[in-house]
């Protein structure tokens, strides 16, 4: 581990070297065009274009393109960070689920050669979002009266509520936001709450981003509550990191950690995950996740790590659930992805099939059972994955481990 934190730390060193001894250039204009409506993002805010007016007023306003981008007028840059940064801000602006398109372009450069002009041209998307699970459906919508905002609703047998975030209040990176839900009639797979009646939980988040990347906040959250019993209340510090690499079309990476603390309980655990997609072409891609977590003191079983039930980061074969339930574990996952066939469903959704093969190898320790050495799973599976404008997928896979143990997952989710 050492080695490749060094290698890490090498290259930024290197990068940043390089980077300093670039010539820099001035953002001397920053040209916004949505929905065919024009702006001019300045130092003093945002003004109409040069006509003084901007057409039909467009679904999403100016500053919540804004608040994607990675760069601001008269900012000084070198031209290779510069380019970086647009093609950064282009990537993050599609996979935001607000526009059907996004454009970044450096203009050249027409008297002073130390100054560019750059022009963000967005068509806003499909907004309503569609989604479910075991037992229950999502409707939901984004970009809430031309904001960064959305609200979602959940209804079925074993989950019920609602969940609403604003991610830019008052014009600035601040975000406000909260859920509560009722996980039942029916059993809700890992939410060991108990008694039926004590099945809610609620959560206020707030946070602030740091970066259009970089997004930190605090949790407040009370769950397994209800008629009888209070429930678990924990306050959770977080921090999350996504970037993009250029070394192929869907290549990106992220990070994110997290504290719980359970101040009636005076206890408290930790948990950091990583991951990285290398794009192999357009259909071929390389994912691999690592993570871990730990608790030094002893925890209630609801309060546990889980790798059985939780998306996106669980042991996909035939353990059984108890066995994979501790206080302290690592998780290393690789998966291979291929989408071997893409079509227009109702002429206008676009649904993509993807194939993939999958390895799970982790460790846990503590919990309510004895532990095994090791834990693991090799497999493969198949997603259904409603890309812009719908955002709604679906995957299915079997595994089994070195026991010859299998079992089958399905989730709502396009995979870590």
């Amino acid at each position: 581990m050492r080695y490749i934190c060094g290698i890490i730390l090498a290259l930024l060193v290197s990068h940043t070297a390089l980077a300093g001894e670039e010539e820099t250039i001035r953002i001397a204009r920053i040209r916004l065009i949505i929905d065919n409506a024009e702006y001019e993002w300045q130092e003093a805010g945002i003004v109409p274009g040069d006509d003084g007016e901007t057409g039909e007023a467009p679904v999403l306003k100016p500053e919540t393109i804004v608040s994607f981008i990675s760069f601001r007028p008269n900012q000084r840059l070198g031209i290779g960070r510069l380019e970086k940064r647009c093609l950064d801000t282009e990537r993050r602006i599609r996979d935001s689920g607000y526009v059907y398109e996004a454009a970044v372009t450096i203009v050249p450069p027409r008297k002073n050669p130390g100054e560019r002009s750059i022009v963000v041209e967005v068509l806003s998307g499909f907004l309503w979002r569609y989604g479910g699970g075991n037992a229950w459906a999502m409707i939901g919508k984004t970009g809430l009266g031309g904001e960064r905002a959305e609200a979602r609703l959940y209804a079925g047998y074993n989950r019920s509520g609602l969940r609403y975030l604003h991610s830019r209040v008052g014009g600035i990176p601040l975000a406000l936001g909260g859920q509560f839900f009722y996980y039942g009639p029916g059993e809700y797979q890992g939410k060991g709450y108990g008694d039926r009646e004590n099945r809610f939980e609620a959560v206020a988040t707030t946070g602030w981003y740091i970066h259009p990347g970089l997004f930190t906040g605090i949790d407040t959250a009370q769950s397994g509550f209800g008629f009888s019993a209070p429930g678990l209340f924990s306050v959770q510090p977080f921090a999350v990191w996504h970037g993009y690499l250029n070394a192929g079309v869907n290549s990106d990476w992220g990070i994110n950690g997290r504290i719980f603390w359970y101040p009636l309980l005076q206890e408290s655990k930790y948990e950091a995950r990583s991951y990285i997609h290398i794009g192999i072409n357009d259909n071929f891609t390389v994912a691999l996740s690592a993570g871990g977590g730990y608790a030094p003191g002893e925890l209630p079983e609801t309060a546990l790590f889980d790798l059985y039930y939780t998306e996106d980061r669980s042991v996909r074969s035939g353990y059984r659930a108890a066995e994979l339930r501790g206080d302290r574990y690592v998780l290393g996952s690789a998966e291979l992805r291929w989408n071997f066939f893409s079509f227009n469903f109702a002429a206008v959704f676009n649904c993509t099939l993807q194939a993939y093969l999958f390895a799970d190898t982790g460790k846990l320790d503590g919990g309510i059972e004895p532990r095994q050495p090791l834990v693991d799973a090799f497999g493969g599976g198949l997603r259904v994955l409603f890309a812009n404008p719908v955002f709604a997928y679906f995957s299915f896979s079997y595994g089994l481990n070195h026991e010859g143990k299998g079992r089958f997952v399905c989730t709502g989710t396009a995979g870590f």
